[in-house]
């Protein structure tokens, strides 16, 4: 039964392999397949404090990118309530022209005049303004929709935060104690093995104390597979793991 789930394990990890080479290649961009001297360690457990799930709410609110674009909608919004309102407004021109004769005099009374200058005053009071208003109106109404469009989306943004710290938390409690029987049971499993080398215990004793260790190891590993999935959750919910931002921008 053993040598039956190695098997089984070596194929699982074999295709695994095959599927991470898609995304992991050599410098000639060639996939390359890991092979199980490349697999590295479990990282440590790490706990997350409920204290900060209240800063890495506020933190997702300023990365996610729902947020970013309500933003960019926002802003769009408020440039055509301003051209809405200035076409309201009166159009108000200023000209000013000047005129000097000037050359020599062609007569002795200097009939060619003092120098003038004129300026004027023009304004333009639209009498029809009912398009503007209605603009302004209808942007108006766009930016309440906004506005409550946001406060929906930043509320399922925290309740987001809070169901993956949920599931998380949650995972992490359960791969520790996982760690903790799994040493337990390799602590009775060596002194059952003691036992029967003193011929206190029999061979049966021993292969029972080994397979619950066993069993106990594989359910750590899936108790921390299970934990950096919710990791990957939590981290994607905080949008943290975002690609840089090219130059051009």
């Amino acid at each position: 039964e053993r040598s039956g789930k190695r098997a089984l394990a070596e194929r699982k990890l074999q295709q695994t392999a095959v599927k991470l080479s898609l995304y992991y290649r050599d410098a000639q961009g060639a996939p390359l397949i890991p092979g199980p001297e490349m697999i590295p360690a479990f990282p440590p457990l790490e706990a997350i404090d409920a204290d900060q799930v209240e800063y890495d709410s506020l933190l997702a609110l300023e990365r996610r990118p729902e947020i970013y674009a309500l933003e960019l909608v926002r802003r769009q919004l408020d440039i055509d309530h301003s051209e809405a309102m200035n076409d309201c407004l009166p159009n108000v021109d200023l000209m000013m022209a000047a005129a000097k004769d000037v050359g020599y005099r062609t007569d002795p009374k200097n009939d060619k005049g003092p120098f003038q200058l004129d300026a004027m005053l023009y304004v333009d009071v639209p009498i029809e303004r009912r398009k503007a208003q209605g603009k302004i109106q209808s942007v108006s109404g766009k930016i309440s929709q906004l506005t409550a469009k946001r406060k929906l989306t930043e509320e399922k943004i925290v309740a987001e935060i809070e169901y993956a710290y949920a599931g998380l938390i949650g995972a992490y409690k359960q791969a520790k104690q996982a760690e903790q029987a799994v040493g337990y049971a390799e602590d009775l499993a060596r002194r059952e093995r003691r036992n029967f080398e003193e011929g206190l215990s029999d061979l049966l004793k021993v292969t029972l104390r080994e397979q619950y260790a066993v069993e106990s190891a594989e359910k750590a590993v899936d108790a921390k597979l299970l934990y950096f999935k919710e990791q990957a959750d939590y981290r994607a919910a905080l949008a943290e793991d975002q690609l840089p931002a090219s130059q051009g921008e």
